[in-house]
C-alpha cells in the first residue's frame, strides 16, 4: 500500500510568442512547433515503473504578449494587447490538438492550466478580462474559451479525463474571490464539462512575484482552500509547498 498514485506534469506549452529581445524565427509558435518528440516515452516510463500510477499532462500557453484585454495579469508588469478572435480560435485549436496527442501518447488525462495569471486564468478572471465580445463580460462568456476547448476535445477523445486547475481567488479587487468562485464555476459549466461534478482540486493564486495581497503563510492559503471545499463538498488537493505546513 502507499506510494504515488497520480503525477501531474509541469506545463507543456501549446502556443506561445517570442519574448522581447529574443531572436525569433517566427512571431508565434503553435502546438505543431512546440510538441515534444518522443513524449510517449514519459507516460510509458511511469506506467512501467509503477503500473497503478496515473500520469496527467498539464497544458498551458507559453509566453504571450497578448491576453483577453489590455489589463495585464497581476503577476506581470508587461504591457499586453487584446487577442483577436482569429488568434483565440487558433489557441483553441492548439489545445485540442494537444489533448488528442496526449491521449495518443499514453497519458491518463490532461489538466488545463487555468490558474496563476496564465492565459486561461486571465480569460476566467473579471479583473483581466474586460472584453465586450463573446469571450468577455458574463461569467459564461469569460469561460467560453475553456468550454470550447473541452467540447471540441470531447468529440475526439470521448470521456477521457480532462481536468482544469483554477484559482479560487485572485487576491485583487475586481477579480475572482472565494465568495464568487463556486457560483462562477457553476454558471460557467466547467465542472460539468470537465466531468468534475463531485470532486475538484482547489487552490489559490500562485504565491510568487505579484501585485496581489496573497497571504505569505501557507496556513492562510490552506484555510481558504478548506473554506471553498467545505462549501462545495469537494476534496482538497495541495501542492508540496503547502503540504509542508500543518493544517489550521
Amino acid at each position: 500500500m502507499g506510494g504515488v498514485g497520480l503525477i501531474i506534469t509541469g506545463g507543456f506549452p501549446v502556443y506561445e510568442s517570442s519574448p522581447p529581445g529574443e531572436e525569433a524565427g517566427q512571431a508565434t509558435k503553435t502546438f505543431d512547433d512546440l510538441c515534444v518528440e518522443g513524449i510517449e516515452q514519459l507516460a510509458d516510463a511511469v506506467h512501467r515503473s509503477r503500473p497503478g500510477c496515473k500520469i496527467v499532462a498539464q497544458l498551458e500557453t507559453g509566453y504571450l504578449s497578448a491576453g483577453p484585454s489590455t489589463i495585464s495579469s497581476p503577476f506581470s508588469d508587461a504591457e499586453t494587447r487584446p487577442l483577436s478572435i482569429a488568434e483565440i480560435r487558433t489557441i483553441i485549436d492548439c489545445f485540442v490538438q494537444a489533448i488528442v496527442r496526449m491521449k495518443a501518447s499514453g497519458f491518463d488525462g490532461v489538466q488545463l492550466h487555468g490558474a496563476h495569471g496564465g492565459l486561461l486564468s486571465c480569460f476566467l478572471s473579471p479583473y483581466t478580462n474586460r472584453r465586450t465580445d463573446e469571450y468577455g463580460g458574463s461569467t459564461a462568456n469569460r469561460a467560453r474559451i475553456v468550454r470550447e476547448i473541452v467540447v471540441r476535445a470531447r468529440e475526439k477523445v470521448g470521456d477521457w479525463p480532462i481536468l482544469i486547475k483554477a484559482n479560487c481567488t485572485d487576491y485583487v479587487e475586481g477579480g475572482t474571490d472565494i465568495d464568487t468562485f463556486l457560483h462562477s464555476q457553476k454558471s460557467s459549466r466547467l465542472p460539468e464539462l470537465t466531468r468534475l461534478k463531485s470532486a475538484a482540486a482547489c487552490g489559490t493564486a500562485w504565491s510568487g512575484r505579484s501585485r496581489t495581497g496573497i497571504p505569505a503563510s501557507p496556513r492562510a492559503r490552506i484555510a481558504h482552500a478548506h473554506r471553498t471545499t467545505r462549501k462545495a463538498k469537494l476534496f482538497l488537493a495541495l501542492t508540496q509547498k503547502d503540504c509542508n505546513s500543518r493544517f489550521p
